[in-house]
């Protein structure tokens, strides 16, 4: 069975640079024990960028949309995966695209709970986006 989590980060309607976190901390409220599957990142903006998305098992300091990435030292022991999403694998459309990562295998929870999971969006390319809400995270959970 396959559990949904989506989060819509209101990001700069503007230009990133490189290495530059997009949306701030993102905060996947109410996740279920079981293993990350898949990951989509819809981009209203069309913008072919490089992603990576860092995975927290617990709430991280934040680091605030469209500063340069750098995760305080007291929490770097609660990261728990990653995934990188590269802009030629991204399926293209006339004005938007969506980057797909499926197989991720990632263990969303350790124990038979429920909680939050935390991650940091950011970006290794010079993104400029049209709106603040030109990007939506989805995490698809097997349970």
């Amino acid at each position: 069975m396959l559990e949904k989590y989506s989060v819509t980060p209101t990001i700069t309607a503007g230009a990133y640079a490189a290495n530059d976190v997009i949306g701030g901390r993102l905060q996947f409220n109410g996740v279920s024990f079981g293993t990350i599957q898949t990951i989509n990142i819809a981009d209203k903006g069309n913008q072919a960028a490089n992603y990576t998305l860092l995975f927290f098992d617990t709430a991280p300091t934040n680091v605030a949309d469209n500063a340069p990435f750098d995760v305080a030292d007291a929490d770097i022991a609660m990261v728990f995966g990653k995934v990188y999403f590269d802009p030629s694998d991204a399926i293209v459309l006339t004005d938007n695209r969506i980057n797909i990562k499926t197989d991720v295998g990632l263990r969303a929870k350790s124990a038979e709970t429920t909680g939050d999971i935390w991650a940091f969006l950011y970006t290794t390319s010079t993104p400029s986006y049209s709106s603040t809400t030109d990007l939506v995270i989805t995490l698809w959970v097997e349970k």
